[in-house]
């Protein structure tokens, strides 16, 4: 590419599907972060994905470290690094708030939240027994880069679009693409619970 969608390095092999030179801005943004080699230490791996979401002028790219163990399957999001392109920031704090919400919200879909149904009903009917996200599941870590309007930032009447449910979107993709780099197995059906992943390593 050439002009102000511009991507180098490692970015060059995506650049040519992006229709959005802030798109490609945004993803360079994740993939400037350091990347940890596939690693297994007894029963650990780790890997790492990332995934990439357009919705109504607002981009999102998120990198996801993960560690699977390999003998119950469980999988921990470890560390969350989003690259969020929203246009004009007005609140920078309170943006990265409502981001870390709404990354934590989406891990719980991927990991645990499930409805439950059979032939004939809806068998999820409660809060209590739902099972979702808790503080021992959190990452370690979630870094968030705001890309503050592309191609120049310091342009005062650059508009600003959603920064909410956009979020959402690339985490499901995301950390089934990190499970398959920590180990070489495709998950293609959420929530990614210690039992399917199990199954599917057992498989």
């Amino acid at each position: 590419m050439s002009g102000p969608g511009d991507c180098s390095g490692s970015m060059e092999r995506r650049a040519g599907h992006q229709a959005h030179p802030r798109s490609c801005k945004t993803q360079g943004a994740a993939d400037a972060r350091p990347s940890p080699q596939r690693q297994v230490n007894g029963e650990i791996a780790t890997g790492r994905g990332m995934a990439y979401a357009f919705r109504s002028e607002t981009v999102v790219v998120e990198m996801i470290e993960v560690e699977v163990n390999r003998r119950t399957g469980r999988v921990w999001v470890k560390r969350i690094t989003c690259a969020h392109d929203c246009g004009l920031v007005i609140n920078p704090e309170a943006l990265t708030h409502a981001l870390e919400g709404g990354l934590l919200h989406a891990v719980s879909r991927a990991l645990f939240e499930e409805a439950r149904f059979d032939e004939a009903k809806m068998l999820t009917t409660d809060w209590v027994s739902s099972p979702t996200l808790t503080h021992a599941d959190v990452p370690e870590r979630i870094d968030i880069v705001q890309v503050n309007g592309d191609p120049n930032p310091q342009r005062p009447d650059l508009q600003h679009y959603g920064a909410g449910e956009t979020i959402c979107k690339p985490m499901l993709a995301a950390v089934a693409n990190a499970i398959f780099d920590a180990t070489g197995v495709r998950m293609r059906r959420v929530p990614f619970t210690s039992a399917r992943v199990l199954a599917s390593l057992r498989a």
